[in-house]
């Protein structure tokens, strides 16, 4: 089951057994996962059972270890979170967040379960005694930006002992945005093993994320300072059967709103708003969200046009969380979102995510997008990928083989082969994809 108390997608993953580090059987006693399904079931009023890798989780954060944890989009990581929350009643829980509309949906989820907890950004961290209330421990579960979590505000909540000694963990969620942005848009991801000086070595870390290359997994490793306590670390895996993964070149003439249109059923004035596919269109820029919007509108029956509209950071929070209602609900059925829709905000039916490529360089970011689809159990969805032609075709080092064979004088066509290869300024372009995300594009079969 998902966080929500929603039946998770079904799926295929990795048992959780044998995937214990040598560093984490030396650590410290850990309760058995049958135990900890007793106490969370109880303390969270669950009606439904966790799974097992859910358990292993939650069993050994709360034995105090360090932890990196993978589990594919829907698979129910905000759980662990809870769970682990709900064990400290008089503690806080620290969870770092990419996005408000994540924390909000987080806070509500974790709200509903009897937790109490808040959400720390921007926008809420001038509210009169937020503040006073995190230092007397008012809330299991802060959620909040890591700029405000190496915010001046925040750090002096570390100098009061008591609550510096009743931290129970840190989660970092999404925690591919240390690789993603840490570099330039958001540097404060790259600067949160600062924490680690407040906590010594009291306090586990837990990492966690939708999907999680090896670069990826060394980028985490080392910024929040991993290696110096007992660690634990599973990768459930995010096989998802029920979701058909499509891949097309796309023209460079061609606008890809068209190619989403031409993914939707034949509509006219009889046509219920329920036909139209519930979607998501992933678009690089905001101005190109609003482009899409007027043109898939103006494809549309005049009755239906309503139902599709924008969304990015620009719009306001009470906006982004009137739109992901809407869409929850179907009064919305077409959403033409840049990133910012990227990770959490549950939507359990999602029937179609399109995948606008043109600046696309991570499989990451691909996997997290897909995953907003077909989250509901025994639904089937569709996943598209649109990529500019450059990232199409053989790998370069094929290229070197046939001119060697060309210059042996070992078959192949002159001009054929003259013709094979793509251009330098293609071979540039491609040579930024994430070693992975070439591989699902020129995917054999």
């Amino acid at each position: 089951m998902s966080a929500s108390g929603q039946p998770s997608p079904s799926r295929t993953h990795k048992a959780p057994h044998g995937t214990r580090s040598k560093a984490a059987r030396e650590g410290p006693r850990v309760p058995s996962w049958r135990t900890v399904s007793e106490k969370i079931k109880e303390e969270l009023k669950l009606d439904f059972e966790p799974e097992r890798w859910q358990l292993e989780c939650i069993a050994n954060i709360r034995a105090k270890k360090d932890v990196i944890f993978t589990a594919g989009t829907g698979y129910g990581k905000s759980l662990v979170i809870e769970g682990v929350a709900s064990h400290y009643k008089t503690w806080t829980t620290i969870v770092i967040c990419p996005l408000k509309a994540l924390e909000n949906d987080q806070v509500l989820s974790a709200t509903a379960k009897g937790l109490r907890a808040v959400a720390v950004n921007e926008d809420t961290s001038k509210t009169p005694g937020l503040w006073n209330d995190i230092e007397q421990r008012q809330y299991q579960l802060v959620y909040i930006s890591p700029e405000m979590a190496l915010s001046p505000s925040f750090q002096r909540l570390w100098m009061n002992r008591v609550f510096r000694e009743h931290i129970s963990c840190i989660f970092v969620d999404e925690a591919h945005c240390i690789e993603e942005w840490g570099d330039d848009f958001r540097p404060e991801y790259r600067q949160l093993s600062i924490l680690r000086s407040f906590t010594g070595t009291s306090v586990p870390f837990v990492a966690c994320t939708a999907t999680m290359t090896t670069h990826t997994f060394e980028v985490i490793w080392s910024t929040l300072g991993y290696g110096h306590r007992p660690f634990w670390g599973l990768d459930v895996g995010c096989r998802r059967d029920e979701l058909t993964y499509v891949v097309k070149p796309l023209a460079a003439r061609r606008d890809p709103v068209l190619e989403f249109i031409a993914l939707l059923p034949k509509l006219d004035n009889n046509s219920l708003p329920s036909a139209i596919p519930k979607s998501i269109l992933y678009l690089p820029t905001q101005g190109l969200c609003l482009k899409a919007m007027h043109l898939i509108q103006s494809a549309l029956p005049s009755k239906l046009r309503d139902f599709v509209v924008p969304y990015s950071s620009i719009g306001s929070e009470l906006f982004k969380t009137d739109v992901w209602e809407q869409l929850n609900s179907g009064k919305i059925r077409i959403l033409c979102a840049t990133e910012a829709a990227g990770m959490g905000c549950n939507v359990p039916d999602i029937d179609l995510t399109v995948v606008v490529g043109q600046s696309l360089t991570s499989l990451s970011v691909l996997v997290q997008r897909w995953g907003r689809a077909g989250r509901k159990r025994e639904m089937k969805a569709k996943c598209v990928l649109l990529m500019p032609e450059w990232a199409f075709g053989e790998l370069p080092s094929a290229y070197a083989v046939a001119k060697l064979k060309k210059k042996n004088g070992v078959g192949g066509d002159v001009d054929q082969q003259k013709n094979a290869g793509p251009s330098k300024a293609a071979l540039a372009k491609r040579a930024k994809l994430q070693y992975g995300l070439d591989d699902v594009i020129n995917a054999k079969g």
